[in-house]
């Protein structure tokens, strides 16, 4: 059809990914190709919330402020982090700033 290849990482559980150590990882790696150079990657789906992990609704049980009850989340500071990651990765990519000195690790 003559469409460029691109990909959308999905960094959720739909993804793969059962932990929120799990997202951190792949988001970690889409750092790791668009930083390499890859324009592939074209988007990051990361599952976050404010607080990380999942919980259950249990009735009678009072939930968690900030944590989510649909799927386990990255909470708020690492987001934040991989989301600045992917920025300073595509700012690479576009030869806007020299290479980073390494990826986080997961």
């Amino acid at each position: 059809m003559g469409l460029p290849s691109r990909v959308l990482v999905d960094c959720t559980s739909l993804g793969g990914c059962q932990t929120p150590a799990q997202m951190a990882g792949a988001a970690a790696a889409a750092v790791a190709r668009v930083t390499g150079g890859s324009n592939r990657v074209c988007g990051v789906l990361l599952g976050s919330f404010l607080l990380e992990g999942r919980q259950e609704l249990t009735p009678g049980k009072a939930l968690v402020r900030g944590m989510s009850v649909a799927e386990p989340c990255m909470d708020w500071s690492t987001t934040e982090a991989a989301i600045e990651e992917l920025a300073a990765a595509v700012r690479v990519r576009r030869g806007e700033m020299p290479p980073l000195k390494k990826a986080r690790a997961a």
